[in-house]
């Protein structure tokens, strides 16, 4: 039984160590989701990050975005009808099933959902 058990543990670590050792590319792909209530009416607002560099964001107003990341910045550049229309550069921080993306003082907390 200590055997299963020294066993079943080695192998629960050896999962973490590997999932640490993604890249933040690898981290950050897949959906992450985020409510909001204003005025008693709940919104919901997801960003979906590709393994291309791509994304979309959805919510009140859904955009595409290309996204590239440079150490802790995650600079997403949105795009309208294929043409860049602004750069916003966050401060970001993965911390298992959370992202947390920093601009001009304000936090976003996201939850991956898938």
């Amino acid at each position: 039984m200590k055997r299963i058990l020294a066993a079943l543990l080695l192998a629960a670590m050896a999962m973490c160590v590997l999932c640490a050792c993604a890249s933040p590319e690898e981290q950050i792909v897949g959906t992450w989701k985020r409510q909001d209530a204003v005025l008693g009416v709940v919104t919901e607002t997801r960003y979906t990050f590709n393994e291309d560099g791509t994304g979309t964001r959805s919510g009140i107003i859904g955009t595409d975005f290309s996204y590239t990341i440079d150490g802790d910045k995650l600079i997403l550049t949105a795009k309208v009808f294929g043409i860049d229309t602004g750069t916003e550069t966050y401060s970001y921080k993965i911390s298992g099933k959370k992202l947390s993306m920093t601009r001009d003082g304000e936090t976003l907390e996201l939850e991956k959902a898938d």
